[in-house]
Order: structure tokens, then C-alpha cells, then sequence
């Protein structure tokens, strides 16, 4: 049975925190419950008749109160996908007086508390400052990854294949000297992942399984991948190998040196070789353009990207002085001889 009751209904008999004041409503699952879903917290997903993935539940109320506070199973809780709290700043309280099972975890901003045990198929990862995970019957999952979280883990631990639960504290271990880099045993889980640290944690706060971020998917974070590894974009997918994902490898924010972007510049085929693309990479390394094909015209190029820049100056000493436009050689020697 589903219900709707108050904080101050329920208080006494399932321990609602006093955070929640007696008027908040809490939707209620009266014994166990099994999804066939995923289980979204975050506000978005209870708004305009929705309920995070309960809107097939029997007996659900029609109507859910804007205001509602969250969600509370007094048995155990099954889901055959994930519980996914993306946002960092709030979301539906959930708590399970029983067990809960599940694939994976995202404990974003919500108040989340199971008083059984917790077991997860791949990791629980908690984010941000603002949410709190309490864990009263112990935890089992591949690793349990704290992003600047509250959590308060009682009762046994366990990982996978009866080994060690494996504890990663992003806050802690986080490479001081470069903020992209994974730490060593996060990198571990993944299967020595190449990804930057910023995609892999968008990735598990929307679930993704530790195997779909060992490797680059998205344009994005195939740029991540070739900005720590230009010899990354020889591995890129031929349905990536497009103007876009190459011009966001040749942003202006790119790290990479000037003979790195002309390796880059050489490994881009000729069908996205466009003249925003060239112009990109001439605006990160003017030199870059000697690696374009043969079948270029390297003085038209270079006289195309001058005239295309807002300060011509800026970039014509990278230019090969063979390539320097004529009308510019002049302006090329009085720069030079006010210098």
C-alpha cells in the first residue's frame, strides 16, 4: 500500500529526523517493494505527475503535494536499475527500514538512510556537501567513492568476490598538481581509464557502470582524453571524426604545445579538415598548418586565418616567413625593429 503521511505521524515509529518538520508529507510504502526501474530523488523527475520511476505503483496518490519531503519504504527495497540523485544540492529523502538492493548509486543532495544493509552491484558514489548517506546495516559493493559527503557507514562492510570493501575519498586523494588526474585507485577501478577526473565524476553521478568510463564516449570527453593525450585521437571513432569534435580538441583553452596540435592537425581527415577547423588550429599554433595535406595551399591558408583573426599581429611572428603574406612583411620588420 502507498500512502501520503506527516513527519509528525511517522517520527516516533521510523525515527524521522528533526530536519523534517512535523507538517512535511512523506509518501509511504507500507512492506517491501520490488522496481523493475531506476529510483530518481532529484526534484525534476516529481514534478507534472511524475515519481521518480513509482508511477506505476498501485494505489499511488493522484495527485503529489509540491512540497513533498521524501520517501519512506518500511520494509525492504529492490531495484533492478539505479537510485539516482544527479543533483548536488537537493532532492527527495529516501529511507528503507529494510534492506535495499540495487545496481549502482548516486547520492547527490538528498537525505538518504537504509537501516539494513545496502548491496550494490557496482559502486555507491556520494557527492557534494549538501545531502547526507547513512548506512546502518553495513554495505556491499564493488567500492564506495565519497566526494565530499557526509556518510555514516555502520555495520559490515564487504566488496566484491568476498574481498574489502574498497574506499575511495576523491577529497583526499585528489592529485594536488592536476586536478583532472584520477587518483591511482579510482583509475584501478575503472580499467585504467583515460578519462579526465571532471567526466568520470558526471559519470557516476548519472550512473554510469564503472565499464562504460574506462574509455571515452562523448565528444567531450574524447577532448579531455586527447588534451592529456594527444596520441588519444588516433583511437577516436570514424563517426567522431567530425567538424565539431575537432573543433572542440582546437578550443583556445587547449593545453596542448605547439607540436603536439600539429600532430593533431595531421591525424584530422580531409573531410573535416573545414575552414573553421583550420582556422581553430592556426589560432592555437600558426605552425600547425605546415601538417596539412599536400593538396592545400599553404600561402592561401595563411592568408585566409590573418586577414579571419581580430589582431594579425598577435600571430604573425609563429607564421614560416615564406608564408607571410607580402603586404604584411613590412609591418612584420617595424614590429620587429620596435621590439
Amino acid at each position: 500500500m502507498t500512502r501520503l503521511a506527516s513527519a509528525a505521524e511517522l517520527r516516533s515509529e521510523h525515527l524521522i529526523p528533526d530536519q523534517f518538520p512535523d507538517k512535511c508529507l512523506f509518501l509511504v510504502h507500507d512492506g517491501d517493494l520490488e522496481l523493475d526501474s531506476d529510483l530518481s530523488l532529484d526534484w525534476a523527475r516529481w514534478q507534472d505527475g511524475l515519481a521518480g520511476g513509482l508511477e506505476h505503483l498501485q494505489e499511488m496518490p493522484r495527485d503529489l503535494p509540491a512540497d513533498l519531503g521524501g520517501f519512506l519504504v518500511t520494509g525492504s527495497l529492490r531495484l533492478s536499475g539505479a537510485l539516482l540523485n544527479a543533483s548536488a544540492e537537493s532532492g527527495v529523502a529516501l529511507i528503507v527500514r529494510g534492506d535495499m538492493n540495487l545496481r549502482q548509486a548516486s547520492c547527490g543532495g538528498a537525505y538518504i538512510r537504509i537501516d539494513g544493509r545496502l548491496c550494490a552491484q557496482e559502486v555507491i558514489y556520494a557527492h557534494y556537501n549538501d545531502g547526507e548517506l547513512h548506512l546502518r546495516g553495513g554495505l556491499c559493493a564493488k567500492a564506495l567513492i565519497r566526494d565530499d559527503h557526509f556518510v555514516d557507514l555502520q555495520g559490515p562492510t564487504q566488496g566484491h568476490s568476498s574481498g574489502p570493501l574498497t574506499v575511495i575519498d576523491l577529497r583526499e586523494q585528489r592529485d594536488p598538481d592536476d586536478d583532472e588526474r584520477l587518483p591511482k585507485a579510482l583509475k584501478k577501478l575503472l580499467g585504467n581509464s583515460t578519462l579526465s577526473l571532471s567526466s568520470v565524476r558526471d559519470g557516476l553521478r548519472q550512473c554510469v557502470p564503472p565499464a562504460g568510463l574506462s574509455r571515452p564516449e562523448t565528444p567531450q570527453q574524447w577532448r579531455d582524453a586527447v588534451w592529456k593525450d594527444h596520441a588519444a585521437v588516433r583511437k577516436l571513432p570514424k563517426p567522431l571524426r567530425t567538424e565539431s569534435t575537432y573543433l572542440l580538441m582546437l578550443d583556445p583553452a587547449c593545453p596542448l604545445r605547439g607540436a603536439e596540435i600539429a600532430e593533431l592537425v595531421a591525424s584530422i581527415p580531409n573531410a573535416a579538415l573545414t575552414e573553421r577547423v583550420r582556422l581553430a588550429a592556426f589560432m592555437c599554433s600558426p605552425k600547425s598548418l605546415l601538417r596539412l595535406p599536400v593538396a592545400f595551399d599553404l600561402q592561401t591558408e595563411y592568408a585566409r586565418c590573418l586577414a579571419a583573426v581580430a589582431d594579425p599581429a598577435l600571430y604573425l611572428n609563429e607564421v614560416p616567413e615564406s608564408f607571410r603574406p607580402a603586404t604584411m612583411q613590412g609591418a612584420d620588420q617595424r614590429i620587429a625593429a620596435l621590439g
